[in-house]
């Protein structure tokens, strides 16, 4: 007898809300009779295939699996489910018999096979039962006492049954269809879960395998148990143990060394593969110190955050020198700008400019007159938002005349022809 059903759908859908469905006759027994019964002839639609055989219903959202639930459930009950099956041997006297029943007596004869509606008194609970025996009374020609029961076991009907449930799950070529065969394996695992349930209780080491013979390429031992698994090559120093080198637990892998080919995501986007000595890495890497302060690597480049001035700076470094020419002669100014690269833009940017080259405006081995630098200065700014920097150059020669008593004197003030400045920037 069952009173609560707690159905489960194909591939383990279960009923929302309280998860059972209850039968109208609960309230005449004691107690609550429950199991957990799995239709799997209804499938949401994610389980379905297209060749779906005649008779599942398939479901596309919770709301239609639980009526179709429900209604496998009361179609259970109304098969009888939730109603004793019991065998009653009683003495009896058939109405047809008597006097008052004489006109009626063919309403009233039972035969072998009949199905006989019985009540119970004390559960309130109607149910059917089939006439399974007569004892018949030869000389006073009528049934003395009736035995009534469940149904006998039909073999024919069984066999039908299973050649039905085979044809099920083998198509016509033979091959299976896993589908259907799924369902055979969920209800191995919910045994072996059961199993689990009453399975006693263990120490923490479940097994041990070990080899303690040290000239044997087979030494070692291997552990296994409820913790994880722990594998050693060698002993103890004092001999009296294994020295558990590598251990795989739910926390993850604890060795001493891994050898390995490839580490890599479920995606194979981020790995390391150790043979080729290659790293490629989605998203970024960071290291830290005790005091705050983390460098983190990405596709953009590196970043440095200092933990005591709270502060963030790049790792993009650009040189390159330009040359100026055409230096105002009353300013002595030569300005250009200079263009950084893309990545620099939106980043505080360092820029250290200092002069690589230079051309005077006259040559002493060949002009009348020396010329000597006078001034060189330079002064930038900064645009950090589009990365540019603005770069002016002032430079002023001395041009240094000769008399003919070979006395050097200053004649007068000159520009460069050209000057090189070299610069590194940093963001």
């Amino acid at each position: 007898v069952v009173t609560r059903i707690y159905p489960k759908a194909y591939n383990g859908h279960r009923l929302s809300g309280l998860g059972y469905v209850d039968s109208p006759n609960i309230g005449a027994y004691p107690m609550v009779k429950a199991a957990t019964i799995t239709f799997d002839d209804v499938k949401m639609a994610e389980d379905a295939n297209e060749e779906e055989e005649e008779g599942v219903i398939v479901c596309q959202n919770q709301e239609e699996l639980d009526a179709a639930l429900t209604q496998r459930c009361n179609e259970q009950y109304e098969a009888g489910l939730d109603k004793p099956k019991v065998t009653i041997e009683a003495d009896m006297v058939l109405l047809q018999n008597t006097r008052q029943y004489k006109d009626y007596q063919i309403l009233e004869e039972v035969g072998l096979g009949d199905t006989v509606h019985c009540i119970h008194n004390r559960l309130g609970v109607d149910t059917e039962a089939r006439v399974i025996e007569l004892e018949y009374d030869s000389i006073r020609k009528k049934v003395s006492s009736v035995v009534l029961g469940d149904f006998k076991y039909n073999y024919f009907q069984n066999v039908s049954s299973s050649i039905g449930r085979i044809d099920g799950v083998i198509r016509p070529d033979g091959t299976l269809i896993a589908e259907q065969v799924s369902g055979i394996l969920n209800g191995a695992l919910t045994s072996l879960r059961a199993q689990y349930d009453i399975a006693q209780k263990q120490d923490v080491m479940a097994l041990l395998f070990e080899n303690l013979d040290a000239t044997s390429p087979l030494y070692g031992a291997l552990g296994i148990g409820t913790q994880g698994i722990q594998v050693s090559k060698s002993r103890t120093t004092d001999g009296r143990s294994w020295d558990w080198t590598t251990a795989i637990t739910a926390a993850g892998i604890i060795a001493n060394a891994i050898v390995t080919g490839r580490i890599s995501d479920k995606d194979g986007e981020s790995f390391w593969d150790l043979d080729n000595g290659q790293m490629n890495m989605k998203g970024s890497f960071s290291t830290y110190d005790n005091e705050g302060s983390y460098t983190t690597m990405d596709a953009k480049g590196l970043m440095h955050h200092d933990g005591n001035t709270e502060e963030s700076y790049h790792y993009l470094m650009e040189t390159g020198t330009v040359t100026f020419e055409n230096f105002d002669v009353n300013t002595y100014k030569s300005t250009k700008t200079i263009q950084l690269p893309d990545n620099f833009k939106g980043k505080s940017i360092s820029f250290v400019p200092f002069p690589s080259a230079m051309i005077p405006i006259a040559d002493s081995m060949a002009d009348h007159y020396w010329s000597a630098l006078s001034k060189l200065a330079y002064t930038h700014e900064i645009d950090e938002e589009n990365a540019t920097v603005t770069l002016t150059v002032e430079c002023r020669y001395t041009l240094l005349g000769i008399r003919d008593g070979g006395d050097v004197y200053p004649n007068y003030y000159g520009t460069p022809i050209s000057v090189d400045i070299t610069y590194i920037a940093i963001a």
